[in-house]
């Protein structure tokens, strides 16, 4: 398999390892890829019908988020500051809204559109699904069919478990039966609005994404926390890391037989610029 790992960088997503020219080629339609990069798995596909393309899910370990790619030889319109688009499954009745962002691979043809924040009950149900379909712009991409969506599902879960028994997490709750940790609200509500004051004056770096590890216990209570690289100053992963430890924002992991696990879990955090526009701006 090829080393196929996606990233977007200024607005473009770049494909390393060569997934479209070379590796993507010695795919056959029906065939899946996962590749286990230091922090998330990726799994893709070439297709064929109804054009050429490229179909890539991505997930960071323990965020039960995921990012669709899909690359086409032309998109009907490209949008920089993204859209609004709606994902069918078709097969299941699922239907979901997410924003696209859209771009090109390695700066060239084909063009792409990047969806983010892609629940995990939705990506569940692709290992249902017969084949995928994206309402973007008024127009329809696809349908790309999915062959064997069970095994590709499965299979980037697996690759999502094992990073996360390396972090610390037991492996029992990846079992049949067992449960990873839920959280009991959204990660955005992770944090209290009182610490912002209080990152902005640690340092804060603004419009950079920062990610942490959670070690959650049997209770669900948050045990240990640790900042995923540096794109922050070290204070910054001691506030935020402070207002996590002790809380339980889990629900527990479990085995098959229901006892409570040991589990791992993480965290983003990006703080972005708001400006607000009142009638008593200067003119």
């Amino acid at each position: 398999m090829s080393n196929a790992i996606v990233r977007a960088i200024a607005g473009s997503f770049v494909l390393l390892g060569a997934a479209w020219a070379a590796g993507a080629s010695a795919q056959t339609e029906a065939s899946w890829e996962v590749v286990k990069t230091p922090d998330q798995c990726v799994l893709s596909r070439k297709v064929e019908a109804p054009e050429p393309g490229l179909l890539m899910f991505s997930s960071r370990a323990g965020a039960d988020s995921y990012s669709l790619v899909i690359a086409v030889k032309k998109l009907p319109k490209r949008t920089p500051d993204g859209a609004q688009v709606k994902i069918g499954l078709d097969g299941t009745g699922k239907i979901f809204n997410g924003f696209g962002i859209s771009g090109r691979i390695d700066g060239s043809a084909p063009e792409a559109i990047r969806i983010n924040g892609i629940d995990g009950a939705n990506f569940e149900a692709m290992a249902k699904a017969s084949a995928l379909r994206l309402n973007y712009d008024g127009k329809t991409l696809g349908p790309f069919p999915l062959p064997d969506a069970a095994d590709a599902v499965g299979a980037l879960k697996e690759c999502l478990a094992e990073h996360l028994v390396a972090m610390g997490a037991d492996p029992a709750q990846f079992k049949p039966g067992g449960a990873p940790p839920e959280p009991v609200k959204s990660r955005d509500d992770f944090l209290p609005a009182s610490i912002w004051g209080s990152l902005t004056n640690a340092g804060l770096r603004l419009g950079i994404e920062s990610f942490y590890t959670l070690s959650i216990d049997e209770n669900g209570m948050i045990a240990g926390c640790k900042m995923i690289g540096t794109p922050q100053p070290e204070t910054i992963e001691k506030l935020v890391c402070s207002a996590l430890l002790g809380k339980m924002l889990f629900r527990p992991a479990h085995d098959p037989v229901g006892k409570a696990l040991r589990g791992m879990g993480t965290f983003s955090m990006a703080a972005i610029v708001r400006r607000d526009y009142t009638s008593n701006m200067p003119r």
